[in-house]
């Protein structure tokens, strides 16, 4: 960095957690930008809301989700799989699939119960992958 803050240290990286699907689950579906990516992770954990990866989403680990997590990402460690294998253990856990998108069948946010659904963001530049729109339920 051109004007580090001074702190340096060094952890291991922990195991990846075994995915549990569960209502009220944010899944990040190719979120590109490492900042962004660390202020969701943030604002989720001030929430304990949980959050899941697609791959396609930026590097966990790279300084600057570190940095933009403010620790988040060390007290809750998202799982990060293939979008085939998300949804296919949230279908089978009977969770409704919500993402987010402009469509015919939109509901708005703002009064739409996600507590017990699984909901996806997509990515900044492409929004949801087209497969996850496909297979969604809300």
């Amino acid at each position: 960095m051109k004007a580090p803050q001074g702190a340096l240290f060094l952890c291991r990286i922990p195991e990846e957690p075994e995915f549990m699907p569960q209502g009220g689950l944010v899944i990040l579906d190719g979120i590109q930008d490492p900042g962004n990516l660390g202020t969701i992770l943030r604002t989720a954990d001030a929430l304990e809301v949980p959050v899941a990866l697609t791959d396609g989403c930026a590097d966990l680990y790279n300084w600057k989700t570190v940095r933009a997590s403010m620790g988040a990402l060390f007290r809750s460690q998202p799982p990060r799989l293939p979008w085939q294998d998300l949804t296919a253990r949230i279908k089978a856990a009977g969770i409704p699939l919500a993402v987010t998108a402009l469509s015919n069948r939109a509901e708005d946010i703002r009064t739409a119960d996600l507590s017990k659904c699984a909901v996806v963001i997509g990515s900044e530049g492409q929004g949801v992958r087209r497969e996850l729109l496909d297979l969604c339920d809300r």
